[in-house]
C-alpha cells in the first residue's frame, strides 16, 4: 500500500512513503522521485546578504539623487510661470494676423524672444506663429496657427 509498481520502478502515492527498502520505524524514507521528499534548504551566507544589501542601497541612493535633480525647485517654477506669461502676451501681439512673414526678436531681462511668422503649408489664408525663448539652457516654444486678417 502506498507504492505502485510501474515498469520495475516504485512511485509514491502518499506523502510519507517508505522508499525502496523496508522502513526503520524512526523516520520515513522517501522514494527518490517523490515530490514530497525533504530537500535541504539552501541558505545565503552573511557575506552574500551584506553584498546584496550594499548593491540595493547603492541603487536606491543613485535613484533618489536622480529624482531630486529632476524635480523643479520653487524659484524655477516661478521663473517658468513668468516666461509662460511673457510668451503668451507676445503671441497675442502677433496673433492679429496683420504681421508680415518673417522673423522678429524682442529683448527681455533674461534673454531674447524670437517670433517667426510663416505661411502654414499651402493654405493661403493661414499663418503659423512660433514664439520661443531659451531659459536656463531649456528651449520653450509655442506654435499656433492663425487666420490672416483680410483687409
Amino acid at each position: 500500500m502506498g507504492r505502485v509498481k510501474q515498469s520495475g520502478r516504485q512511485s509514491c502515492l502518499t506523502r510519507h512513503c517508505s522508499g525502496p527498502g523496508p522502513s526503520t520505524g524512526r523516520r520515513a524514507r522517501y522514494h527518490p522521485r517523490c515530490p514530497f521528499r525533504r530537500r535541504p534548504l539552501k541558505a545565503s551566507t552573511l557575506v552574500e546578504v551584506i553584498v546584496a544589501s550594499v548593491v540595493f542601497l547603492t541603487i536606491f541612493a543613485i535613484s533618489l539623487h536622480t529624482l531630486t535633480r529632476l524635480s523643479v525647485n520653487p524659484r524655477e517654477g516661478e521663473m517658468f510661470a513668468e516666461v509662460d506669461c511673457l510668451l503668451r502676451s507676445t503671441f497675442r501681439e502677433y496673433a492679429d494676423g496683420r504681421h508680415d512673414e518673417g522673423k522678429y526678436t524682442r529683448e527681455w531681462e533674461r534673454g531674447e524672444i524670437t517670433v517667426v511668422v510663416a505661411p502654414y503649408r499651402d493654405y493661403g489664408n493661414l499663418q503659423e506663429i512660433t514664439v520661443s525663448t531659451v531659459v536656463n539652457r531649456k528651449r520653450i516654444e509655442y506654435k499656433h496657427i492663425i487666420e490672416f486678417a483680410n483687409e
